[in-house]
Parts: structure tokens; C-alpha cells; sequence
């Protein structure tokens, strides 16, 4: 995957998240506030006198916070979450995801799900979520495990039986689509099931 410029990711990212054109403003403006400050790390802060180049790890941080705005995730727990968690964890998430994204959908789309969320009182505790993933045809096994959880105690491994999910794979075909370099459907991997 080829490095591409603001204009390009943005037309991507509008693509994959169908921002209608009354909102690309708005869209624009809360990107470019998440990107100063700090979405994309230290190194590629925005306005510094150079242009930033968008390779895949930038695509992703995008294309993750954007997700999360879509579930009314407020910016700064976005940003926190991305500090304290992309090379930990959600990097990875997000490999595996884009990989699963050349094949064509099924059952090994890589779901992103954020456990246990308690996005009203982690943010005023500056916590982040709990972010893993999963393949689609395992997601009944993992809501249920989620689902069962208890809070009784209030003791931290006790988290409420919450859960936010999406299909990251999908979501990337989607963005990938947006981008002049992507492969025609038909030159695309074919699952082997």
C-alpha cells in the first residue's frame, strides 16, 4: 500500500464513513483537531512547515478515530486511547484487519470491540477502553463472555456487561476503496474456507 496525501486520505475517509457533502466542513474540521492534537503521534503534528505523507499506520489512526467518533466517542478519549494503546495493541488489531480486508467478506472479518465500556465515568477518570478483537464467526462466543460480566464489587477486573463493536475489515474495504491505488474487486484475494 502506497503513501498518499490529506486530499486523498480525506476523500477515502469521507467515502468510507459517507460523510453527506453538507458536512465535509465540519467532517474536515474535526479531523484536522484530532490530527493537532495528537491523533497521529509527535512526529507528524500537522502545521510544523512540511507536509505530512499518509502511509498505512496514519490511514489506520484515521480511520480508528473516525469509527470512534461515529459512536459519539468525545475526541480527547479518542486521542488518549490511541497514546496509550496503538503500539500496544491496536496496531496489531488493525494489521490483521487490513489483511482480512483484501480477501472478500466473511468469517474471517476482524472485529474490533471495546469491552466493558464505561465511556461517561473512564473520561472524567482519563481511562480508556478496553480495545481487543476477534474473527466474525467467533463474535457470538466473545459477546457472550462480555455479556456475562458482572460489576458487583466494583473492583477493577469487574467490568459491566457492555460492549461496542465494529467490523473493522469492512470499514477498511470501504476506506481502501477511497484510494486511487486500491485493486479492482476481481484482483483481490478469494477466501479459502
Amino acid at each position: 500500500m502506497s503513501v498518499a496525501t490529506y486530499g486523498t486520505v480525506k476523500r477515502a475517509l469521507i467515502q468510507a464513513f459517507g460523510v453527506p457533502k453538507d458536512d465535509v466542513a465540519a467532517f474536515h474540521g474535526r479531523v484536522i483537531a484530532l490530527q493537532k492534537a495528537g491523533l497521529l503521534g509527535a512526529e507528524n503534528m500537522p502545521g510544523k512547515g512540511r507536509p505530512l505523507v499518509y502511509g498505512p499506520d496514519l490511514y489506520h489512526r484515521l480511520v480508528f478515530a473516525c469509527e470512534l467518533l461515529q459512536f459519539g466517542i468525545a475526541p480527547s478519549v479518542i486521542v488518549s486511547t490511541v497514546k496509550d494503546l496503538w503500539e500496544r495493541k491496536i496496531r496489531a488489531i488493525f494489521k490483521l484487519a487490513a489483511k482480512a480486508a483484501m480477501q472478500d467478506p466473511g468469517d474471517d472479518d476482524v472485529i474490533m470491540y471495546f469491552g466493558g465500556v464505561k465511556l461517561m465515568t473512564d473520561s472524567w477518570a482519563d481511562a480508556v477502553p478496553n480495545v481487543n478483537r476477534c474473527k466474525l464467526k467467533d463474535l457470538p462466543w466473545h459477546a457472550d463472555q462480555w455479556m456475562r460480566m458482572r460489576e458487583e464489587d466494583h473492583s477493577p477486573g469487574n467490568l459491566p456487561p457492555r460492549v461496542i463493536l465494529a467490523n473493522l475489515s469492512h470499514r477498511l474495504r470501504r476506506f481502501y476503496a477511497g484510494l486511487p491505488e486500491a485493486p479492482p474487486p476481481q484482483q483481490r484475494k478469494k477466501r479459502t474456507s
